[in-house]
């Protein structure tokens, strides 16, 4: 039994005319007869009457009508599943991020235009360090990435694109003499205290502030996120180097644009460089 011996019989079942379901389904009425009549035959029951012209169900046609239109229906959602699966728009979506894109409101941003686009996909979030963000990326752990991320610091295999780059800021304690200044110069942090970002491989934290401010501070203390490393700002245990959309800050706190010659933080989105479906989800958040 094919697929098309369904379509013809549920066809004809509400045309109940020969004439009118082969015009419908654009073959002649004789194939349609034959093909009829060979469905009939495989299942060992008459699915019609045929008298005078007229054309009706049999007991077994009734029952059988609403199975075929099941098997048709199931039928046409494997194709649209399996059309779906090859986009890469369904299914489990291993999205990995670090708390700047979090904090930039970037995380969110993607994570909205997948639902609107590709309401079939499961969004599985995991937050990491952007150096295990790169690692787990490279070994085919996760399917996206978002994250503030060093396009210097990014493999060969991984694939980015840039969303949005804002200037880096430093969270200073009120009362700080620099806190008085609207913007602050790299000049001005040489010589103070610093708050690092402790990851895979930086055990000291200063590789995001060094990357930033091109010189090697000295690291007071280590957080493990912006939002901890404010907050430690505002208790006095030095300053730090921060996304600009992480707002207000803290109590306690205030934030200052570093004006000059300090690299800018970039938010990238990130997937396995030859992954078709990471590329096709990526240009689910615009171009890729």
């Amino acid at each position: 039994m094919e697929l098309r011996h369904l379509r013809y019989f549920v066809t004809l079942a509400e045309q109940l005319h020969f004439g009118r379901a082969a015009e419908l389904l654009n073959i002649v009425q004789p194939a349609l007869s034959m093909q009829i009549k060979a469905l009939e035959e495989e299942l060992g029951v008459a699915l019609f009457e045929r008298a005078h012209r007229r054309v009706s169900l049999t007991d077994a046609g009734r029952l059988f009508l609403p199975e075929a239109e099941r098997t048709l229906a199931q039928a046409a959602q494997a194709r649209h599943v399996a059309r779906l699966a090859a986009l890469g728009t369904v299914g489990r979506v291993r999205l990995g991020f670090t708390s700047g894109a979090a904090h930039s409101g970037e995380l969110a941003a993607l994570a909205r235009d997948l639902r609107e686009k590709a309401p079939e996909l499961l969004i599985e979030p995991l937050e990491c360090h952007p150096a295990e963000l790169l690692d787990l990326l490279g070994r085919d752990d996760l399917d996206l990435g978002i994250g503030l991320i060093w396009r210097e610091t990014v493999p060969e295999g991984v694939a980015l694109r840039a969303l949005s780059s804002r200037p880096a800021q430093v969270a200073l304690p009120e009362g700080d003499p620099l806190a008085a200044r609207a913007t602050v110069s790299v000049a001005d942090l040489e010589g103070r205290p610093f708050i690092g970002y402790r990851g895979p491989g930086d055990v000291e934290g200063v590789a995001l502030t060094r990357g930033v401010l091109g010189f090697s501070p000295e690291i007071s203390c280590v957080a493990e996120n912006p939002a901890t490393a404010v907050c430690l700002a505002g208790a006095g245990f030095g300053v730090a180097i921060v996304h600009g959309a992480l707002g207000a800050g803290a109590p306690g706190v205030v934030l200052r644009e570093i004006a000059d010659g300090a690299m800018a933080l970039e938010i990238n989105l990130l997937w396995r460089a030859g992954s078709e479906r990471g590329r096709r989800l990526a240009a689910l958040h615009g171009p890729s």
